[in-house]
């Protein structure tokens, strides 16, 4: 990631590296319970299941990994802002879990994962000034009423969609 002496460029590049290394371990999890879920969950105490189940979890877990990783990539801030409502409801759904009673204790592990990786990604965004640009410095702008026509009626989504892609092909 290049480096820049601006400092809404630099809380943007750590808010990135947030959800990188957070979509790494979810990646590493994902194939983890999709591949040898007794590696996961035995040094945890948890029960492995003898059903197809945890797998699929394995499999929802590395998608959104890979969701994660191309996200930090495209460093939208908006991206960056959902991942961390999606990360701390995520930890605080564990954790009322095992506070019911319906999960075990050791669950507040990854509770806990979630939780302080959005927090360190909201710690980043938090300095980031509102109406910061993505890469390029193009600012998403509300559409106005002749844009989204001029655009096939595609909108706003379609518009910064395709400011995400195009920032892999850069």
């Amino acid at each position: 990631m290049r480096t820049t002496s601006n400092p809404s460029t630099r809380h943007l590049q750590a808010a990135a590296l947030s959800l990188r290394v957070f979509g790494l371990y979810l990646c590493a999890t994902g194939l983890g319970l999709l591949l040898m879920p007794a590696v996961v969950l035995t040094p945890l105490q948890l029960p492995v299941p003898p059903d197809v189940w945890i797998r699929l979890v394995g499999v929802l877990a590395l998608a959104l990994g890979l969701t994660d990783l191309v996200a930090a990539r495209a460093a939208l801030p908006m991206l960056l802002r959902a991942s961390v409502w999606r990360r701390a409801l995520a930890g605080a759904a564990m954790g009322t879990l095992v506070v019911a009673a319906l999960a075990p204790p050791a669950v507040l592990l990854f509770a806990a994962v979630d939780l302080a990786a959005a927090g360190w990604t909201a710690w980043a965004l938090r300095r980031l000034p509102a109406g910061t640009p993505g890469p390029g410095g193009a600012v998403p702008a509300t559409p106005t009423a002749a844009q989204p026509a001029a655009r096939g009626g595609l909108g706003r989504d379609q518009a910064l969609l395709s400011q995400a892609s195009a920032s892999f092909t850069q």
